[in-house]
This record gives structure tokens, sequence and C-alpha cells, in this order.
């Protein structure tokens, strides 16, 4: 038989369970996704989504301006941020912006995964513009 104490114990063990299902379930149902698409001189993004898929749309659409071989999809988060670091170099005949992507569950941890990407990847050819960010997204209910 059970005493008042661990019966009390039991009890308060199983409502906090349960609050931490509902937390999560509800969690879920309002989650929002974003997305970041790159292309060789232009970015796309997108935030607060539905789905990711339409995150993706979005950003695509925002990045290739009608020409869906021009963009790729390189970030995707669902309720968290995303970062693009750009770093302008020397190409063939021009001068052009190289991208690179970092996700988190912050925008200060997106950026520092962006930028981290960014001194990972030694430039081929001449720098012009040092790295800076160039944008970071978060999704409304990011944190």
């Amino acid at each position: 038989m059970l005493s008042g104490k661990s019966l009390l114990a039991i009890v308060i063990a199983c409502a906090g369970l349960l609050m931490v299902i509902a937390a999560g379930t509800a969690h879920a149902a309002g989650s929002l996704y974003a997305a970041i698409a790159v292309g060789s001189d232009q970015v796309g993004e997108a935030t607060d989504y539905p789905t990711q898929i339409a995150a993706d749309e979005a950003a695509l659409r925002a990045c290739d301006h009608g020409d869906p071989f021009l963009c790729r999809i390189k970030a995707r988060v669902q309720n968290a941020c995303a970062s693009v670091v750009e770093r302008d170099a020397r190409k063939l005949l021009t001068t052009g912006p190289v991208y690179f992507v970092g996700a988190g569950v912050t925008a200060v941890a997106a950026e520092r995964e962006a930028k981290l990407f960014e001194s990972m990847s030694p430039p081929v050819t001449p720098v012009t513009k040092p790295a800076f960010v160039l944008d970071t997204i978060c999704t409304s209910n990011a944190r």
C-alpha cells in the first residue's frame, strides 16, 4: 500500500510529465520554418512559413527571379535562425560574392556557424572585401 506522501509524489510526477508532453505538442503545432537560397551572386530568404517546403519555395523565388536553376537551398531551419556571411573575391573576369551559410537556435549561434564555415574555406582567388554578415533571419518563435 502506498503512503499519502508516495501517492502525492506519483501524482505530481505524472502531472509534470503531462505538462511536458502537452508543451511539446503545442510547440510542434506552432512550428515555423525558414530557408536561405544562394546563387552565384544573389541570396533569397524566407521566414515564418507553415512548412519547410513552402519556405524553400519562397526562398528560391526570392533568389532566382524566375530561373529555378540559378539558386540552391543552403539553409533550412525550424523554430530557429540562419545567417549568411559574404566575402567578395576576384572571379575570372570580375569580382563577386562568395556566400557561407550557418544555422543555429539563436541569431548569434547562426552567425557564429556561418563565420566558422567562412574561416574554414581559404580563398582560392584574392579577396577584395573581407567577410561580413550579410543577413541573419529567425523565425518568429526562435529563441
